[in-house]
């Protein structure tokens, strides 16, 4: 669903779109599948080659695309990790690992990396692609990683198997499940709302209330794009996506088992408003808001890189007003986010300008409950948020991070029942 400036409501009259009921906007399709018995407690239905999804919902509820090690929700890691997931002692008994997936953390745990199987060697060891989701990328972890999406490891209830090739679903249901009346759904489809402008024309005046939008698809394998001297990646993109709008509002909306970011405010946006939201068990980021780094002068990527002497631009101002300001993120309610990637956090800010952050509740993050990516340009105001349960899968950050703090100018008040940051920049 996109809307374009076509679409745009004006300063006297605000558009609307309200949620009637159980209003829905989902990345969902239903099958309808005829099962027969394979293997055991594995059942299987014809549903068509080539399709495209990577999450399956029985009944509403999320199954598990077949793993090693099996599902664990009480581990710390992944929800389950193992060290000999890649040996060729267990590699070679897949037929066909070709589009497989392996997860691994980052060697020093700061957060994650990805990667897709591309075949096997000669000499048996499994050949993929990726690790590009971190900054400062390193070696898996030697002990923190699963493969998933292999066939050999449909051993277990709720995990399921798409072979493309042949077509057939395979499916391990719970015992006492009904399948003959279950809803089956699955989701691909990454992106389901987008406004669409630009500066010079954006979409304006719209507000969005209680809908509930789920289902999306992943992202840890689509292309991330490095921010300023951190160590973070992101992804541009996310199922509810603004850019190029003015004076656009979320109400009291949901975000339920979306694959990578729930809400993206990218490049340029003014006075966006998310208030009253519940974003739960997202892929990547809650909230993420991502200004295009063009519109910083000489900007530097990675610890090492240094501007040539006489090459840096020292003139005032953004080079474009393509960056997130004057935004507000109001009593949400953002857990369970970093489902998939672990560098992520429940908001997270990147060349954004007066972001105001307040009255959230924020917990069960892998990392940093809020996140400043860099110290452009300022003038945030962070207040009043319940933070808690943060850094459950990484060893670095905290409730609270921020990138070239001291070079942006902040500082930190401690209320007796929360934490107040102020954030300027030497222009203020």
């Amino acid at each position: 669903m996109v809307f374009t400036p076509e679409d745009s409501g004006n300063e006297e009259e605000t558009i609307v779109y309200r949620g009637c009921g159980n209003a829905v906007i989902s990345g969902g399709c239903r099958i309808y599948p005829k099962w027969e018995q394979v293997l055991g407690g594995v059942f299987r239905a014809a549903i068509g080659k080539g399709r495209t999804f990577d999450q399956l919902f029985v009944n509403g509820k999320k199954k598990i695309l077949a793993r090693y090690p099996n599902y664990d929700e009480t581990a710390r890691y992944f929800q389950g990790y193992s060290a000999d997931c890649l040996s060729q002692e267990r590699t070679a008994r897949y037929a066909n690992p070709q589009g497989g997936y392996i997860h691994a953390i980052h060697q020093a745990l700061w957060g994650d990396m990805h990667y897709k199987i591309t075949g096997r060697t000669k000499d048996g060891k499994l050949e993929y692609v990726g690790g590009w989701q971190n900054n400062r990328p390193s070696e898996m972890h030697r002990e923190i990683r699963f493969i998933e999406n292999i066939f050999e490891e449909l051993d277990s209830p709720d995990e399921w198997f798409y072979d493309d090739m042949e077509g057939y679903l395979y499916y391990y249901p719970p015992q006492g499940e009904d399948m003959s009346h279950s809803v089956y759904e699955v989701a691909g489809l990454k992106n389901l709302l987008t406004l669409q402008g630009t500066a010079d024309e954006p979409v304006r005046h719209l507000t969005f209330s209680e809908i509930e939008f789920r289902h999306a698809g992943r992202t840890f394998m689509e292309q991330m794009e490095p921010v300023l001297r951190s160590d973070w990646c992101i992804y541009r993109g996310g199922a509810v996506f603004l850019e190029g709008t003015e004076h656009i509002s979320f109400l009291d909306c949901k975000g339920l088992d979306v694959g990578g970011n729930g809400i993206t405010i990218s490049r340029y946006n003014r006075n966006t408003l998310i208030r009253g939201c519940e974003i739960a068990d997202a892929g990547a980021n809650a909230i993420l808001l991502a200004g295009d780094t063009k519109a910083v002068r000489s900007p530097l990527f990675g610890y090492k890189s240094v501007h040539e002497e006489g090459k840096m631009d020292l003139s005032p101002g953004p080079a474009s007003a393509d960056y997130p300001a004057k935004c507000r993120v109001e009593g949400n309610l953002l857990c369970r986010n970093g489902r998939v990637e672990k560098q992520s956090a429940g908001v997270s800010l990147k060349v954004c300008e007066e972001i105001e952050i307040v009255h959230n509740t924020i917990w069960d993050v892998p990392r940093a409950g809020i996140n400043i990516c860099d110290g452009t340009w300022g003038g945030h105001v962070i207040e009043k948020n319940a933070v808690f349960h943060t850094v459950r899968e990484t060893q670095d950050h905290g409730a609270f991070n921020s990138w070239a703090a001291v070079e942006s100018g902040s500082a930190l008040v401690w209320g007796e029942q929360h934490a107040r940051i102020l954030h300027w920049s030497d222009r203020e």
